[in-house]
């Protein structure tokens, strides 16, 4: 009988009631839905912008917002202050947030790109193919990968390198172990080994994981190499010295606006600092020294000086040399007693420069060719950011569909490589049904059928078990499965789990509301017991056993505490165990965590789905009862 009469329903008191009490409804809804909803929408956004909180990330509508996602990956997540010398922003922004807060970034970060790429699109090509035969002309040895925070790529051709696609994982780490002395756990733990081209004494060194990254790098497309110029050099060493350009103005008497207009040059006001730039900061392999009488007189006099029992044994080198304490000794020479003018810088700039001499001969050819205005070839810069706003333009679809897609297919990769664990997960789901659904009923039925003074004994006992949490018995049940020599086999995730109190209780009272005249009209027709159960019990407590059969569904497939103290062996490792280690590994990575939660409950909402029917059955039966 409905609570509300029908007569009743068209006052306005009760029309407001019912529309409050839909209303309350909706609410509740809404708080279900949108955590949910926000998982999801964590779920395709990353650490640059996860704590936007965003139900539609705003990257899938926005192009300044993917260009700023674009950079964080494509620089890394640390690298802030690269990317900010490599613009010349670290005047105006101090980090990641501070570029995602920025309106109109387009137009903020490339307003002379944009025009150039509207106005002179052939120029804008000549351009990027000089700069990319250039970049492909230099050892990987002086470049400095792109996308830092995407170790894949480069695992992906150590397992090529050192087997193939079909090697077994532990087989490829130990060749990898061998080879570079170390002792890794799984590939997963592998990380690149890049070079320390920021550090002043830094030269690349033969070492077996160097090596390999090397020549992963010499495998990179152009558009994901980067250069570090020496004018990036020279903002970071005036930011670290003057911390602002009114410090500069102040200490040489200039007139600068930015550090960026600060001429990268040595003349004026300016000498002194670009000499103590060139001798304190610029790393030494991008220097050279004048090889004439008197730099050689300066270096013998510098010998005699400090080293003099090895003045006559050691040579005039114009670069820096490859012994490490001479390197030293070389290092102290230009800072003490080099003068400026005996230093040349051979930074990626220059170097570009004579490319582009070698290739046009003269500033007028150039010029004509790139469409700008160039009277030396000294005004040429790297066009860093013309080639980053190119490769925007060009991707921006497959940009967007790659971010949206990225945390999905790197969980994906990772289950993939755990294959068995879809298998023991898999077995292990069957075998816990099949075992919920045949020992439990039985169990009720007896039970049931029984004599009700045992019964009621066994029954409390049975439910004396739901009084403690799960993580009581975990000790006593690792104890016995250790007596059992059970450990790290699937019965041992089985067997606790076969008979439920719960469940036996429920199964209990729906097999005694069952009417006894139904037993009679079986035992006439001479059925026995068991038959009587197969024929009469079980179809009638369908809606109970899907209920059942969820729920133990879920505490085989869900389970990962029990699963992981059970079995600690990898091999017989559960989905949700592994889950749990990449999300041990992933944790600073809140979005690639979402994605892995939304990814591995797709099974339970698949079973919910197909049983709903069904499990509402199960829901609404014992109540009528």
């Amino acid at each position: 009988m409905a609570i509300i009469l029908q007569v009743s329903r068209h006052g306005w008191k009760t029309r407001l009631l019912i529309g409050a009490m839909y209303a309350l409804l909706l609410a509740g809804s809404v708080t279900m839905i949108y955590p949910f909803w926000l998982m999801l929408s964590g779920s395709v956004s990353s650490e640059y912008d996860f704590n936007d909180f965003r139900l539609i990330p705003k990257y899938l509508f926005s192009d300044d917002a993917l260009l700023g996602k674009t950079l964080y990956e494509r620089y890394g997540k640390t690298n802030f202050a690269t990317f900010a010398a490599r613009y010349g922003i670290m005047e105006s922004c101090y980090g990641w947030n501070n570029l995602r807060g920025t309106e109109r970034l387009l137009d903020t970060l490339y307003p002379e790109e944009q025009k150039l790429y509207r106005n002179s699109p052939g120029a804008v090509r000549k351009i990027l193919g000089d700069y990319r035969d250039f970049k492909t002309s230099l050892p990987p040895q002086e470049i400095e990968p792109l996308y830092p925070d995407k170790p894949a790529p480069f695992r992906e051709f150590l397992r090529k390198k050192y087997g193939g696609d079909g090697i077994p994982e532990r087989e490829l780490i130990d060749r990898i172990n061998r080879k570079w002395t170390r002792a890794f756990s799984t590939l997963n733990t592998v990380l690149p080994v890049p070079g320390r081209l920021y550090e002043r004494s830094w030269l690349p060194s033969k070492r077996p994981d160097y090596d390999d990254y090397m020549e992963f790098v010499a495998t990179l497309p152009a558009e994901n190499r980067a250069l570090i110029s020496s004018g990036e050099f020279y903002i970071r060493y005036l930011m670290l010295r003057f911390n602002t350009v009114h410090g500069l103005n102040k200490s040489v008497g200039g007139t600068f606006r930015q550090l960026l207009e600060v001429p990268y040059v040595r003349s004026g006001c300016l000498t002194e600092v670009y000499d103590n730039f060139v001798k304190t900061y610029l790393p030494l392999r991008l220097l050279a020294v004048r090889r004439n009488p008197e730099t050689e007189s300066l270096w013998r006099s510098y010998l005699e000086k400090t080293v003099p029992e090895q003045a006559e044994r050691l040579s005039f080198f114009t670069t820096v040399p490859a012994d490490p304490g001479i390197r030293i000794l070389w290092g102290n020479f230009l800072k003490d007693s080099l003068p400026g003018s005996a230093i040349e810088i051979r930074g990626p700039e220059e170097r570009f420069r004579e490319f582009l001499l070698g290739r046009y001969g003269t500033p007028e050819k150039l010029a004509a060719a790139w469409e700008i205005t160039c009277p030396d070839f000294s005004a040429i810069q790297l066009p860093v950011k013309l080639e980053d706003y190119h490769l925007f333009e060009r991707d921006k679809k497959e940009l967007r569909r790659n971010f949206f897609f990225a945390n999905y297919r790197e969980v994906l990769e990772y289950l993939g490589g755990k294959s068995r664990a879809v298998w023991v997960t898999l077995l292990l789901v069957v075998c816990s049904i099949f075992t919920a659904l045949t020992v439990n009923p039985l169990a009720a039925y007896a039970l049931s059928r029984g004599k009700q003074s045992i019964s009621v004994k066994f029954l409390i006992f049975f439910l004396a078990t739901m009084a403690f949490p799960a993580e009581v018995g975990m000790i006593p049940g690792f104890l016995l499965m250790r007596d059992l020599n059970l450990l790290n086999t699937l019965f041992a995730l089985i067997l606790p789990g076969m008979a439920s109190g719960y469940s036996i209780f429920l199964l209990k009272g729906f097999f005694d509301s069952i009417p006894s005249e139904l037993y009679e009209a079986a035992d006439i027709d001479g059925a026995g017991e068991f038959r009587k159960f197969q024929a009469i019990a079980l179809p009638m407590s369908k809606p109970i056993l899907a209920v059942i059969a969820l729920g133990a569904f879920n505490s085989a497939y869900g389970g990962f505490m029990w699963a992981f103290l059970a079995c600690q062996d990898p091999r017989m490792w559960t989905i949700m165990v592994w889950m749990y280690e990449f999300q041990a590994n992933n944790a600073s990575n809140s979005a690639l965590v979402m994605a892995a939660l939304a990814l591995v409950s797709i099974p339970t909402l698949m079973m919910f789905i197909f049983c709903q029917k069904i499990i509402m059955r199960g829901i609404i039966v014992p109540s009528m009862k």
